[in-house]
């Protein structure tokens, strides 16, 4: 599969994802590598993570593990641009993350939906009532139903704040919600995560309808990201995205007792 992505568009998305991470994350200072933090959300993988370019060392883990004891977390996430066969081998679990973009926002394939609205929470905060019912019907048996209702509390604060790019949309049948997504509007592309369908409206257009409907708002390149080993990213390239990145994603749970 070719690479059609222009290097404009990819240092656009690159960018973006730069600010997407400071919109919720500070950076501590005096250490060698980037390390961020989320004081409202300490428990959220994705926003407290250690970055590096390369490689990780004996050494850096060692500083890792001292602000994880500091902070209280009970986990830690790092990620690597190369694969690390010594954070493997230190229990680490492995994650390949990849970033798939497409630049032609006009040329979305797929039979359109009659049944179904959509909404944004930026125009329906009310909303988020039914999106933080469905998380917690699909992700509070893993992550905890309070986890699930503070993440998405976090992202409507975010929303009334306004001109931050940062916004949630919903499909609907009636007045069922079936599916949802946030969107991340900054340099001109924006990006798409967060991604649910409920199990009765999969294989049904639902994800291409709505990621359609979000490139079209915007008229502008999209990307998303997704695992390697799962299989939505079989999905996204029938769409026409193309890979433009991936990222090694390392995380490692304290065991419990």
């Amino acid at each position: 599969m070719g690479n059609a992505i222009s290097e404009a568009t990819k240092e656009s998305i690159a960018l973006s994802e730069r600010s997407y991470i400071d919109l919720y994350c500070k950076r501590y200072e005096g250490i060698p590598f980037p390390r961020y933090f989320d004081d409202k959300l300490r428990d959220m993988y994705d926003h407290n993570f250690s970055e590096f370019p390369v490689r990780v060392t004996e050494d850096d883990l060692e500083v890792i593990k001292r602000i994880k004891a500091e902070r209280g977390e009970d986990f830690i996430k790092i990620s690597c641009h190369k694969k690390s066969l010594y954070l493997c081998g230190a229990g680490f679990e492995e994650e390949a993350l990849l970033t798939l973009a497409k630049e032609d926002y006009l040329s979305f394939d797929v039979p359109p939906l009659d049944f179904v609205t959509y909404k944004r929470g930026s125009e329906h905060p009310e909303l988020f009532v039914d999106l933080i019912k469905t998380e917690k019907e699909y992700y509070g048996p893993e992550y905890g139903e309070s986890f699930c209702e503070r993440r998405w509390l976090r992202d409507l604060g975010k929303i009334k704040e306004g001109g931050n790019g940062l916004d949630a949309w919903a499909v609907y049948d009636k007045e069922k919600i079936i599916g949802y997504c946030y969107s991340y509007f900054d340099h001109d592309v924006v990006c798409i995560d967060g991604l649910l369908v409920i199990k009765e409206y999969r294989n049904s257009y639902v994800a291409s309808n709505l990621i359609k409907t979000i490139a079209n708002y915007y008229a502008c390149p999209i990307y998303l990201h997704a695992s390697e080993d799962d299989t939505p990213k079989e999905l996204y390239y029938k769409l026409g995205f193309e890979k433009v990145d991936v990222v090694y994603d390392y995380l490692k749970l304290d065991e419990k007792e």
